[in-house]
């Protein structure tokens, strides 16, 4: 990997976000990447036709809805250069820019993921893995979703952390593949925690950054009813692999 010019991918998991995605293509197509891919995770509106409307745009179309982790992974085998990009269909650029971002961040041979500062349409930002990384089915009970930063770290270029939201990060994409992306098992939340735990395992460390800054435009729906039993299968799966005894399966 060149460390002044790697090759950027960016990857947009997405459902049914016809009415919103426009601007998020709009916005990723100005910084030029090496690749964009939309992951289509079996949308029933017009996302796909209008995605693929939308010059340098690659999508890839499932055939049936897998959920957010495996959809994410439905960039396994594409070409996806040397870094690859999460960010969320939902995601609304704030400020900074991504690839002097990355291009600076990842000139670091030791920086193995790199996530962006999100904010709610209030300005609230949206928190990230400073502690209570081997509690994560209490994380919702023993802090708010958005972080209390101490002052110090407002706006503190680059943080040291133990994970980051996989709604908008960054991953060395060799090391991606190595870890065989994100684990499957996990159907909808913990993947982001499990998967830099894996990073951080390679020795790797994870960062986080206000350099690049988006706002989460859809509102918080972490404490819907129906996705208690997904959250709580989450949470233990997340002990069963890192504190049972098949830890660093993958």
């Amino acid at each position: 990997m060149s460390k002044t010019d790697p090759r950027v991918c960016v990857a947009i998991p997405t459902f049914n976000s016809a009415g919103y995605i426009t601007g998020l293509l709009t916005y990723i197509s100005t910084q030029r990447p090496y690749r964009i891919y939309v992951l289509d995770d079996a949308s029933t509106d017009d996302t796909v036709t209008l995605c693929r409307k939308v010059p340098g745009i690659t999508v890839i179309a499932g055939d049936r809805n897998v959920g957010p982790t495996r959809n994410r992974n439905r960039v396994l085998g594409e070409d996806i250069g040397d870094i690859l990009v999460f960010i969320d269909d939902d995601m609304q650029w704030r400020a900074g820019n991504m690839m002097a971002t990355i291009r600076k961040r990842f000139t670091n041979p030791g920086l193995g993921a790199l996530g962006f500062a999100i904010f709610t349409t209030t300005g609230k930002e949206l928190w990230f893995g400073n502690e209570w990384e081997s509690n994560p089915l209490f994380f919702w009970a023993r802090r708010p979703f958005t972080s209390p930063l101490k002052p110090v770290a407002h706006n503190q270029p680059l943080l040291d952390v133990q994970w980051v939201l996989e709604g908008a990060f960054a991953i060395r994409s060799d090391l991606f593949k190595s870890l065989g992306g994100f684990d499957k098992r996990f159907t909808r939340y913990q993947e982001g925690p499990d998967l830099c735990r894996r990073v951080r395992q390679k020795k790797y460390t994870v960062g986080y950054t206000h350099d690049l800054q988006f706002t989460h435009t859809k509102p918080l729906n972490i404490f819907r009813l129906r996705h208690v039993p997904l959250y709580l299968k989450s949470g233990i799966i997340w002990h069963a692999i890192h504190r049972g005894k098949v830890k660093n399966q993958v």
